[in-house]
């Protein structure tokens, strides 16, 4: 799955932002990380802000993020 972060959301995640990017890229994802995904009030109320092919997705903190994508790849394989 092709996965774009906005890199403002992670930074926020300060030391826990390795272990989210380590675990996307476990889980074979193709990850990009982008200045901004133009979502951005989202954003600034601290929700990670991601796409996952192409579908936009927020999450309130990185294991949501990850059981969200784990659910959206399990539904498409």
């Amino acid at each position: 799955m092709q996965i774009q972060l906005c890199k403002k959301s992670i930074l926020r995640l300060g030391t826990g932002m390795p272990s989210l990017l380590s675990s996307l890229r476990d889980r074979d994802h193709s990850l990009t990380v982008k200045d901004c995904l133009n979502r951005c009030q989202a954003c600034d109320q601290g929700f990670i802000i991601a796409t996952a092919d192409g579908l936009p997705m927020r999450a309130k903190h990185a294991e949501q993020l990850l059981n969200d994508l784990d659910s959206l790849a399990e539904e498409e394989g």
